[in-house]
């Protein structure tokens, strides 16, 4: 099988800032498309014993995913980008409209005849200097390569006594050329090996650092708090999903099925696998993990637990009709029997987070990825700020400060507030060591009921009754998603205040670090139905 999926519209629009390009190192031009995508498949299945009750079943695939719209519409050229308002119009189009005149430069657009001149033209505004656009400019569309996905499988299939079936699978999956929200004009990092201490304890510090370096001499090396293309005229974070990603996932899941007999069928099975990647938030990341790598340069330390893995998962799911009974008559057979029961049960372990420090703990202008320090002799549940270790400038002698000095030259370290915690939130200059996605949220458990029955009214013609409980059990569900509370017309700020309250939940400096209760906690439900059908 041969696959072409071409870019979206609007990725030739980049070709527009083609004035901001560099040479080599970002070519605003039109992105390539990919056209290499063959598809090879293949699979078998075998009969044992020959008994028709047993069989072993297999293959391998190659599968390309599609890329989200999203990436280019937030990697347009800034004259995509700008929002147009009057007094842009009147100061930086080529041809001003109508309603500019005897306008002043560093006054309000004359409002007379706003409406009656045609209102804001559609024309965007483009900066033609090489200047000014390398300055706007904040995105780039990379070319495309469709995310591969390999995927391989072997399972057992067995009968057993007509009514029940047995089945065990193992599936391995590995992923290639996902995408990886990548910064293209960073800060330039602290170097490898230069690094402030930060101490689990007050105990741990020295009372005299004289000679230690301090937080200024680390930061004070070449390009230090510069960005890497600054030298170019770039300003911005300049926003890539560059196709650099990976994945691996190895499972094995085991399954019994009862099949439909005297009205009642069962099934359920259990999973355990393993998911690994180097970026599984690219989009909306940000909260609870992080949205891009802490070190572009080091993707291979991004390879950790997926956002997506769920090592543990067991599901049921019934469903059970009442019979007629011989013993009651036709009319009370018709009430009581033919109500159908259903449900589902899933367990299932809680989603992989990242504790995230909230400082630019690597000054590379960026604190949205930046881990935690691990302390192995403390509490997981428990996770601290950091405080300053500040050195005399004259005697050379420490002490401990919730407040950071104007001169950077004092600061000599970091020191946990509560020595007690294994998660450290520590600050500019000095190290991590945490993985990605370490802990993890209260896990799912969760049972919904259904209770269903069909009345017939007449001829081709029925009316069901249905009730459906939701969380019928009325657990607490602890969920990361969207709270049903709002409405989609308060969708963006309702994410914005989401991102931030879920941040509050991975942040070990927060009062509500691993605190459930930030999360939306689901009640039961109850959907009470009539439907005719006709």
């Amino acid at each position: 099988r041969y696959e072409f999926t071409g870019n979206p519209r609007d990725a030739s629009l980049q070709a527009d800032n083609q004035v901001a390009s560099i040479p080599g190192i970002l070519d605003f031009r039109t992105p390539r498309s990919d056209k290499n995508n063959l598809a090879p498949k293949f699979g078998f299945a075998y009969d044992v014993l020959g008994d028709g009750k047993t069989s072993v079943r297999g293959g391998f695939g190659m599968n390309y995913d599609m890329l989200v719209g999203d990436y280019t519409r937030l990697s347009l050229p800034p004259q995509f980008q700008q929002v147009l308002t009057p007094a842009l119009a009147c100061t930086e189009l080529d041809t001003s409209p109508n309603f500019c005149r005897n306008h002043s430069p560093v006054g309000p657009p004359n409002a007379r005849g706003f409406l009656v001149s045609g209102g804001l033209p559609s024309t965007s505004i483009s900066p033609v200097t090489v200047k000014k656009s390398r300055a706007a400019t904040s995105g780039f569309i990379p070319d495309t390569v469709s995310p591969t996905v390999y995927s391989w499988s072997v399972g057992v299939q067995r009968e057993v006594h007509d009514k029940w079936l047995l089945e065990a699978f193992y599936l391995g999956t590995r992923g290639q050329h996902l995408p990886v929200q990548n910064n293209r004009n960073p800060g330039v990092a602290v170097p490898s090996g230069q690094h402030l201490p930060t101490y689990f304890s007050a105990s741990e510090i020295p009372s005299n650092a004289s000679g230690a370096p301090s937080l200024a001499d680390i930061l004070n090396y070449d390009g230090s708090g510069q960005r890497v293309l600054g030298s170019y005229g770039f300003t911005n974070d300049i926003i890539a999903y560059d196709l650099m990603g990976s994945s691996r996932n190895h499972g094995g899941s085991v399954f019994m099925q009862r099949r439909t007999s005297q009205g009642l069928f069962l099934r359920g099975g259990y999973t355990y696998s393993r998911a690994l990647d180097n970026s599984s938030e690219a989009l909306y990341g940000g909260a609870t993990g992080p949205t891009r790598p802490e070190d572009i340069y080091n993707l291979q330390n991004e390879m950790g637990t997926s956002a997506l893995n769920r090592p543990h998962h067991f599901s049921l799911y019934w469903t059970y009709e009442l019979p007629r009974f011989a013993v009651l008559p036709a009319p009370v057979n018709d009430v009581l029997a033919g109500w159908q029961f259903s449900g589902t049960f899933l367990l299932e372990s809680g989603q992989p987070i990242t504790p995230l420090s909230g400082y630019d703990v690597n000054n590379n202008l960026d604190a949205s990825s930046d881990r935690v320090l691990v302390n192995p002799n403390g509490y997981a549940s428990l996770g601290t700020d950091t405080n300053f270790v500040i050195r005399d400038p004259q005697t050379g002698s420490t002490s401990i400060s919730s407040v950071a000095p104007a001169d950077s030259s004092q600061i000599v370290g970091y020191v946990a507030v509560n020595p007690d915690a294994k998660w450290v939130a520590t600050r500019s200059g000095a190290q991590t060591n945490s993985a990605r996605n370490v802990l993890l949220t209260p896990r799912v458990n969760n049972w919904n009921v259904g209770v269903f029955k069909k009345f017939v009214v007449g001829e081709n013609k029925y009316l069901q009754f249905r009730a459906e409980f939701i969380n019928a059990f009325n657990h607490p569900q602890y969920s990361l998603g969207t709270n049903p509370k709002y409405s989609w017309g308060t969708l963006t700020e309702t994410l914005e205040s989401l991102k931030a309250q879920y941040s509050s939940y991975a942040n070990p400096s927060s009062a509500n670090f691993l605190n459930s209760a930030v999360m939306n906690s689901m009640g039961r439900v109850l959907q009470v139905g009539v439907r005719l059908t006709f």
